[in-house]
């Protein structure tokens, strides 16, 4: 811990320490007593360097446990561990100092019986004391979440915009075009420069933001399939499978693309004959799953075999990064192939407050 942090933390705690230093100078001066005020700072102050050794400690569980709403039961119980220790250590030490420089003379009730007292007398303010911690160590979970998702966001948006510029792509729809001319066919050469041209658009003019409903997530998509199909012609067939009642559901911005691509580029580019793109959204009561098959129409499912993400480029692992950055371990994305097939299957929460 750095020495700038720990001053920092000394000086939080402070405020509240000289307040009940000057309270307990106010009250002894009510009862008609006086106290130094070095003995009231020594005294009534000393009990709070407890919540200062609880900070750090407090601070870092919440940012290892996450902000995870419900918490684990695990969690709850090592936080109501926790408060009730340092509230008792604080009693205990704020007791034993003040039986050393009491205000109205010596106590008559005995050491345990002054400790449960304070215990219950400082009850409140114990617990809203460790409801400040672990409201700062939720905003710290939150802040660095926030971090992380706005760089997952500009790298998804630069990893989209690069796979619809890179310069094979590129070739490809300009080779497409000119095929086009060539034949004679300017309708489709012109749809296809329109369809270019709305792929970088949509692109270059999303919101810098995580969540889209899933209506506009598709959108962009759209483009970017129209021209993947005029460029393989029959060779591909792409079928939407999305459920209607879902469209307006939140799904991150671009989620789609880095997948939809890889089916193409590593499936449909690499294949021979004909070959089925299917894009589908599902849900059940709990889970959304967004879903890219590619095959040539003959493969099982039941056939197909895991595959680390790490082997398939940046583009999937990107993803898996920006899912674990939204929702933690609620949500994942898993590829599965053979040498006819494979299936990437994105799963996040269901939103169930719409």
């Amino acid at each position: 811990m750095s020495r700038r942090v720990v001053i920092g933390i000394a000086a939080i705690w402070l405020i509240p320490a000289t307040g009940s230093a000057a309270e307990t100078i106010a009250y002894a001066h009510a009862l008609g007593h006086s106290m130094p005020f070095l003995v009231a700072v020594l005294t009534r102050s000393t009990p709070w360097l407890v919540w200062s050794i609880a900070t750090p400690i407090v601070i870092a569980l919440v940012i290892r446990e996450g902000a995870a709403w419900p918490p684990r039961g695990r969690t709850v119980a090592i936080h109501v561990l926790l408060c009730s220790t340092f509230a008792a250590i604080h009693a205990v030490v704020y007791s034993a100092l003040a039986r050393l420089a009491p205000i109205a003379g010596p106590s008559q009730l005995s050491f345990g019986t002054t400790v449960w007292t304070e215990l219950m007398g400082w009850s409140a303010t114990s617990l809203l004391a460790y409801a400040g911690l672990v409201g700062t160590g939720v905003a710290l979970v939150l802040a660095r979440r926030a971090a992380g998702l706005q760089g997952a966001l500009a790298t998804a948006r630069l990893d989209a915009l690069r796979a619809q510029i890179q310069p094979h792509f590129v070739f490809n729809v300009l080779n497409t075009i000119g095929v086009f001319v060539r034949e004679g066919d300017g309708q489709r050469a012109l749809r296809t420069i329109g369809l270019f041209g709305d792929t970088l658009r949509s692109a270059l003019n999303t919101e810098p933001t995580h969540l889209v409903p899933l209506a506009d997530e598709l959108e962009t998509l759209r483009h970017y399939v129209a021209i993947e199909e005029i460029r393989y012609d029959d060779r591909v067939s792409v079928q939407w499978c999305i459920d209607g009642t879902l469209l307006g559901h939140p799904v991150p911005a671009l989620i789609y693309q880095p997948v939809v691509e890889n089916a193409f580029r590593h499936g449909v580019g690499r294949r021979p004959g004909a070959s089925v793109v299917e894009i589908g959204a599902r849900a059940d009561a709990t889970r959304l799953t967004l879903w890219v098959r590619e095959s040539d129409s003959t493969a099982a499912d039941t056939c197909l075999t895991t595959v680390a993400l790490a082997s398939t480029g940046i583009g999937l692992a990107n993803t898996s990064g920006r899912l674990a950055a939204l929702y933690g371990a609620s949500g994942r994305i898993t590829l599965r192939m053979n040498d006819g097939a494979s299936l990437a299957e994105i799963e996040i929460p269901r939103c169930t407050d719409r």
